[in-house]
Order: C-alpha cells, then sequence, then structure tokens
C-alpha cells in the first residue's frame, strides 16, 4: 500500500466461522448465520489499520464439519476482498487466490466428541502447537503451503452472497474487579456412579461435570 484512501475495507465470508486481524490487530468475526445458498459476508473498515509499505491480512478460520444450528450443507471454503479505494476513481481489489498462504492449525484437537447435536465439537486447545506471532507483518510464512482454489462447478452450494443484514455484534473488554471466590480442583476419581473413571481426555464437558470443587489446601 503506497497511499491510503479513505474507504479502505475488507468483504469476508466462510463456510464456518472467521476471525480477521490486520497488522495483528484484532478486526472482528463472523459471518452471520446463513444458507450456504445465501452465504452472508461482513464488510469492515480497515483504513484505520492499513500502513504505507508492507501489510498483513490474516484470518483463523474453523469449518464445523457436522450439521448443527449454525450451519447445513457447508462445505470448507473461504472468501475474501480487500478494496483500496484510488485517488482518480475505482478501487484497487486484492482477492483471495492461489497467491494466499495457508496452514492448519495444529494447536486444536481433531479427535474430540460433540457437545451435542445443536453446537459443534468440544474445544481441546494446545496454544504450544501454534505460531504465537503469525498475524504480525514480520512473521515468515515461507514454510506454508498456496491456498486450494474452488473451482466453479466443483459441487460447492455456494450461489449468492450477500452483505449481513444484522449489525456485527459489539465486543468489548471488561476486566474482572474483583476475586469472588478461591479453591482447587480434585482430580476426579470414583464419582457419579463410577462414570468419571471411564472417560478419555477430550470428553471435557463430562470432565468439568464430574470434577469436584474444594477450598484451597494444595495451592494458593
Amino acid at each position: 500500500v503506497r497511499e491510503l484512501a479513505a474507504g479502505a475495507r475488507s468483504r469476508i465470508t466462510c463456510s464456518g466461522r472467521y476471525i480477521l486481524y490486520v497488522n495483528g490487530v484484532y478486526v472482528g468475526r463472523g459471518p452471520a448465520r446463513s444458507a450456504p445458498q445465501w452465504k452472508s459476508y461482513d464488510i469492515h473498515d480497515l483504513r484505520h489499520l492499513l500502513r504505507t509499505g508492507r501489510n498483513t491480512v490474516a484470518v483463523l478460520g474453523y469449518h464445523y464439519g457436522c450439521q448443527n444450528n449454525y450451519t447445513r450443507d457447508d462445505r470448507a471454503g473461504f472468501w475474501a476482498q480487500i478494496e483500496l479505494p484510488e485517488e482518480a476513481g475505482g478501487a484497487c481489489v486484492i482477492g483471495a487466490d492461489g497467491q494466499w498462504k495457508v496452514r492448519q492449525a495444529k494447536g486444536w484437537d481433531r479427535n474430540v466428541d460433540l457437545i451435542n447435536s445443536c453446537l459443534g465439537a468440544t474445544e481441546v486447545y494446545d496454544a504450544r502447537l501454534d505460531p504465537a506471532d503469525w498475524t504480525m507483518p514480520e512473521f515468515d510464512d515461507q514454510g506454508w503451503e498456496r491456498a486450494t482454489v474452488i473451482a466453479p462447478g466443483s459441487g460447492t452450494p455456494w450461489s449468492y452472497l450477500e452483505a449481513r443484514q444484522t449489525p456485527l455484534m459489539l465486543e468489548r473488554e471488561c476486566l474482572p474487579v474483583a476475586v469472588a471466590a478461591t479453591g482447587e480442583i480434585r482430580e476426579y476419581s470414583h464419582h457419579i456412579n463410577g462414570l468419571a473413571d471411564n472417560l478419555s481426555v477430550q470428553q471435557v464437558p463430562e470432565r468439568l461435570a464430574s470434577e469436584i470443587y474444594v477450598p484451597a489446601e494444595f495451592t494458593r
């Protein structure tokens, strides 16, 4: 980007969920729930985030891989374009294509159970398995793969893109103001009719439900 003009923005959507960063700064998340045949996309203002020289647009995408109350009959996929208005009129459009770089996030465990038929899967995440600075302009992505372009007529259910009809969610960071209680969790064993003994590491909701919360004795 050489000279920035008012109106720089992005249009973005994906088959499940996305989180958008520009130059390491969190921009927003989405898209709104929609049928794949009429896919909703979001518009984000980027003019306060872009800078002269090199810029990095980074997206964390999530595909449910199952039917639930948020997505149905959808295949994995991502679409985005960056629009940079030019002083002479028109706009420079940078679209997601085969030049974009991708890497499968390793931190999320895929061998997990579904929470239920309405929601997605339990989240088990190990932050040590993914680079911490992958959203920054100075990050080296030479080891990443090129994105695969979904060809027209490849069986995708997407046929029409439309701008989000409901406002973006308002996000506000709330910091704690006081400590309400302290305690510790004892390693579960021999309770809930013996069910806890048979739970796997991936059965997080069941393990949380079976834990015993007690006053702090071994921790502080």
